[in-house]
């Protein structure tokens, strides 16, 4: 059985934009429409999103980007796992509110998808001792995308 597997690929072949561009030069490839239009603070700024740094702290798992939340929620009631969701969940249609195209539901599903993937694979790698639950869910608004300890 084949499985199912989201790309990014995939995704920008469903972005109007991209289909613009193909119906000046049908040749142009999605590697080479990104090096279009892709600036390095917006490449830094995606890097920054879907590979954060994490660190450990108090026994949990933090996004490194965001510390101010954890600072904020420093002796408060809430269980570990908590502060751990509320400091590592991204709300996938917060990362484009400046985009003046609308993204589709189907696209933000597939971005949610290849940040778990790859959240995963950091958390792996920095973590090997570690357990973690991570994944989406969707509040009507679109996708979230958590990471929470297992232990």
């Amino acid at each position: 059985m084949e499985k199912n597997v989201t790309t990014v690929e995939s995704l920008i072949l469903l972005l109007n934009e991209y289909q613009e561009w193909k119906k000046i030069n049908p040749e142009i490839s999605p590697i080479q429409y990104s090096g279009s239009i892709l600036t390095t603070a917006d490449f830094l700024a995606t890097l920054m999103i879907i590979w954060p740094g994490f660190e450990e702290k108090n026994n949990m798992i933090l996004r490194v980007s965001n510390r101010n939340t954890y600072n904020n929620l420093e002796g408060t009631d809430l269980s570990k796992n908590q502060v751990e969701y509320l400091v590592n969940h991204i709300h996938v249609p917060d990362l484009f509110l400046n985009d003046s195209n609308e993204v589709t539901p189907e696209i933000l599903k597939g971005i949610a998808s290849i940040i778990v993937d790859i959240w995963g694979l950091q958390l792996a790698k920095t973590f090997p001792n570690r357990r973690f639950s991570i994944g989406m869910n969707d509040d009507g608004i679109g996708p979230t995308v958590y990471v929470v300890s297992d232990d």
